[in-house]
């Protein structure tokens, strides 16, 4: 009953790994796990740019400005618009 199974190799019949199913989900439960680990990690390597990196809007507006992106009339409706 309990072991590797009958004979066959190794989590066949009706061995100690549900059949030969066994392996299988144990596979599947780890690449799951890999695969949720790096999801985690990537979600949270972008949270410590976004708060690293905070610029209000009129900074923006301001370095838009300031690179001639945007005329001085555009410039004042925009910052009436924020403010």
């Amino acid at each position: 009953m309990f072991g590797y199974g009958n004979g066959n190799g190794f989590g066949t019949g009706h061995g100690m790994f549900f059949g030969g199913y066994g392996m299988i989900i144990i596979l599947l439960i780890i690449v799951v796990a890999i695969v949720a680990f790096i999801i985690i990690g990537k979600s949270k390597s972008y949270q410590i740019i976004d708060r690293g990196h905070t610029e209000s809007a009129i900074d923006i507006l301001k370095q838009r400005y300031a690179k001639g992106e945007i005329s001085e009339e555009e410039f004042e409706k925009m910052k009436k618009k924020i403010l």
